[in-house]
């Protein structure tokens, strides 16, 4: 969960990247969005489904089709789940008299074939597209190609330029123009993923190429058939859209790897939080609205709770980081340990991603053992250990703690009711029916009473009833706030009418 607010965790002197500038950086006045609103909503400028997807995939909308399909009659090698989409897919004619010779060649050669052609036959460096946040359309010759970090003499690259000359001669260029278009298409390309989730092709999508890369991303890529959302994982308060990043990778790899893969596929060096070893800046952004004074402080603590209530095997998710093969199931690792084996799927632990592991630890150990702790740290702390802590660790509990009460003094009760309700879902394995679990659930409900969602408040107050039943002087608590809220409500009502 990434929930803390832009112009905090990334709003630093030192750029994300040295690849800051995705060419051409041009957008509208500051946005402001909330977490899971839509930034970029685009089709792709080129896509293509995989040789090992035809037979199963429509051509357009790259899903899987129905037992009924429609091909192309002319190649009668394309084919679609429907008309409509057969009709919606305009770029076919790029390739359709090109298949059977296609046939033999791989799906980057395939790509390549439709790119330039469209570059050729619809003056494709021209076409743009439009975005709420961009000041003007994006186009594919504002597209960074790197192409001087091309290696000439690379066998793999002349061999397709090779391959390109032969199949589409006017279309392929020179050599130097081979570069400048291949080298857009590596660095601005994405995996189309089918409702499953399943990798089934490839698209180049012009609007959102305009993102930077980090390795503690604020947006995340959604697909929904070929078309590309970016969502903002976090509430965007009047931010640049430069100040908005996405992965351009996996984040479960060490650092090494992860800068390994950025350097060899997008020839740039990563200067991100986690990749400058995990330097972290805070600021403030609001003053602490005092009618909210009451809302903060969990009596009696989740996290010792917690560490009273856990038993045998439960004590070892206290002190784990996630497997990244299976699930993210917990892997205890103790300090100083350089190897672990995940219990359930028996394979080891990369002794990188256990080293990143313990650097983690060690930075937030350190902001919780602050005289003052600054202001959005524990939100950037538990974003940092998201991925790679298991969330019930006990440093990631008590930066749960923290982030509630950080973001009340901010005035961002929204965000403290997500970070909040992730706490509950804890309580609910470690501690249910405490305390703990009861004071947290009274907590949420004048979290929505603040926020005027009376009826999740009211939902709230009667969780708390029930999980204090037992517990007479917890309960009769529970009945005296419900009752003090009912009257609140009914004077609110007659004060509206």
């Amino acid at each position: 969960m990434a929930d803390y607010t832009v112009g905090t965790i990334l709003n630093t002197n030192t750029p994300t990247s040295s690849y800051c500038s995705a060419g051409n950086m041009s957008y509208t006045s500051l946005i402001s969005l909330r977490k899971g609103e839509v930034l970029f909503d685009s089709q792709p400028f080129i896509h293509v489904l995989m040789d090992r997807r035809r037979e199963t995939h429509c051509w357009n909308c790259v899903q899987k089709r129905r037992e009924i399909t429609v091909t192309c009659a002319e190649c009668d090698a394309a084919a679609y789940c429907s008309e409509a989409c057969q009709a919606d897919d305009r770029d076919h004619d790029l390739e359709c008299d090109l298949m059977e010779k296609l046939e033999e060649y791989s799906d980057q050669t395939r790509f390549m074939v439709k790119l330039l052609q469209k570059l050729h036959r619809k003056n494709g460096w021209n076409i743009g597209e439009s975005a709420n946040v961009l000041e003007k359309p994006r186009k594919f010759k504002y597209l960074m190609s790197h192409s001087d970090k091309l290696n000439d003499a690379d066998k793999g690259l002349r061999n397709l330029y090779k391959i390109l000359v032969y199949l589409v001669p006017e279309a392929a260029g020179s050599w130097e123009y081979y570069k400048e278009v291949y080298g857009r298409l590596v660095i601005n390309s994405f995996e189309l993923n089918d409702v499953n989730d399943d990798k089934v092709g490839w698209g180049l999508f012009l609007a959102p190429s305009i993102l930077n890369h980090s390795c503690v991303p604020n947006a995340e890529a959604e697909f929904v058939g070929k078309k590309l959302l970016i969502r903002v994982n976090v509430n965007v308060e009047s931010a640049r859209l430069s100040d908005l990043y996405i992965s351009y990778i996996g984040l479960t790899d060490s650092t090494d790897k992860r800068k390994a893969k950025l350097s060899k596929y997008y020839h740039f060096e990563c200067l991100c939080l986690r990749c400058r070893g995990l330097k972290l800046s805070w600021v403030a952004v609001e003053n602490f609205n005092p009618r909210y004074q009451s809302l903060i402080g969990q009596n009696p603590s989740v996290v010792d709770t917690v560490q009273t209530n856990a038993k045998g095997k439960e004590r070892d998710f206290l002190w784990s980081l996630r497997c990244p093969t299976c699930h993210g199931r917990p892997i205890k690792c103790a300090k100083d340990q350089t190897e672990a084996t995940c219990r359930h799927c028996r394979k080891p632990v990369d002794k990188d991603l256990i080293s990143d592991y313990h650097e983690i630890i060690g930075v937030v150990d350190k902001m919780l053992k602050a005289e003052t702790i600054p202001v959005d740290g524990p939100q950037q702390c538990v974003e940092l250990m998201t991925g790679i802590v298991y969330p019930y660790s006990i440093i990631y509990i008590k930066c749960l703690e923290l982030a509630v009460d950080d973001c009340i003094m901010k005035n961002n009760l929204k965000l403290a009711v997500e970070f909040a309700l992730s706490l509950l879902t804890i309580c609910r394995r470690f501690a249910k029916q405490s305390h703990a679990s009861v004071n947290l659930i009274l907590r949420i409900a004048k979290l929505f009473e603040a926020l005027k969602k009376y009826e999740k408040a009211e939902d709230f107050l009667d969780q708390a009833q029930v999980e204090a039943y037992t517990d007479s002087d917890l309960l009769n608590k529970v009945l005296k706030l419900k009752e003090e809220y009912l009257n609140r409500r009914n004077q609110s009502r007659v004060i509206e009418e």
